[in-house]
């Protein structure tokens, strides 16, 4: 009993230091926000209403934005911000306008697999919300699971599974020293329906599906075993990123809506070597196609903010 206590007592220590340390890294960000409105040329820009995180080879979208008299800005120019080192993630914060709506993009992310903590991971989401986004679009890039979703398909994400080997999920809204759930309010942000179902009327070419995304840290792509598994347990696509971002962004305040493009069928459903190269080439051959349907999807998300009752500034 005395060592049951000793490491209770060393566990509440340890969350204690963590929400210390995420309130450190909140003031990071509201220094980040500070020092991109004194830019003179951002001044008018850093008000965004709807943010959006790109994955793996869908840059182009920013791209876009910012040929459209967007303004950019690299990661390493913003104080704190972490950089990403992988192909396919450019590293800009751009700025703009989609169909009237301010909105602000993250051309990449980092990744845990990268060595990165949460706070690193979801430094972007609580800048954009620092800035004052209600709403959130996050893409990734994701193996299908379930048969018929493949490679150049959308999956609109309506649930998740639980990380497998994250075990430091937690922000400064949710203590840290006893288990807790989502609360009702953050519940119906998280994996938002009234966005999915904006997002599900807008006309396409791409093959829009909708189910249950997978988490696993990377860098390793998954086994056919853990494929087999995760298949078991209910899930439609597996991927490395994105629940813990849509996890932050819900106990903000934020509407969530996450799609993944499907660049690969999952390991061990097929006899295809992955690789990440592959990953990127099939996310970008979709990517005009992809940037048109989040342009459309932006355009109907106004309609949908009254309903989710998404925090206010």
């Amino acid at each position: 009993m005395q060592t049951r206590g000793l490491r209770f007592a060393g566990f509440q220590k340890k969350a204690r230091s963590r929400v210390s340390a995420t309130r450190s890294d909140d003031t990071d960000v509201q220094r980040a926000v500070s020092f991109l409105r004194a830019m003179p040329d951002m001044q008018e820009s850093v008000c965004p209403q709807i943010g959006v995180i790109l994955g793996s080879g869908l840059g182009l979208s920013a791209d876009r934005l910012l040929s459209s008299h967007g303004k950019m800005i690299s990661y390493g120019d913003i104080p704190r911000m972490p950089v990403p080192h992988v192909e396919g993630h450019g590293g800009r914060l751009v700025f703009g306008e989609v169909h009237g709506r301010s909105v602000a993009m993250l051309q990449g992310r980092v990744h845990f697999y990268e060595g990165c903590t949460v706070e690193s991971v979801t430094f972007g989401v609580r800048l954009l919300r620092c800035m004052g986004i209600q709403q959130l679009i996050i893409t990734n890039a994701a193996g299908g699971i379930r048969d018929g979703i493949l490679p150049g398909d959308l999956m609109l994400i309506s649930d998740h599974l639980r990380p497998l080997a994250v075990a430091e999920l937690r922000f400064d809204s949710i203590r840290a020293d006893q288990p807790s759930s989502v609360g009702d309010s953050s519940r119906r942000l998280l994996w938002s329906d009234t966005l999915r179902d904006a997002a599900k009327s807008v006309r396409t070419q791409l093959r829009i599906h909708q189910g249950v995304y997978s988490m696993m840290t990377g860098p390793a792509y998954e086994t056919a075993a853990e494929i087999r598994m995760l298949r078991y347990l209910g899930a439609d696509a597996v991927g490395m990123s994105s629940v813990p971002e849509a996890l932050c962004a819900a106990s903000l305040g934020i509407a969530v809506l996450v799609v993944s493009c499907i660049t690969n069928i999952a390991a061990g459903l097929s006899a295809e070597l992955l690789s990440h190269h592959h990953v990127t080439t099939t996310a970008a051959s979709i990517e005009a196609q992809f940037a048109n349907w989040l342009w459309d999807v932006i355009a109907v998300m106004s309609a949908a903010q009254a309903v989710d009752g998404v925090a206010q500034q």
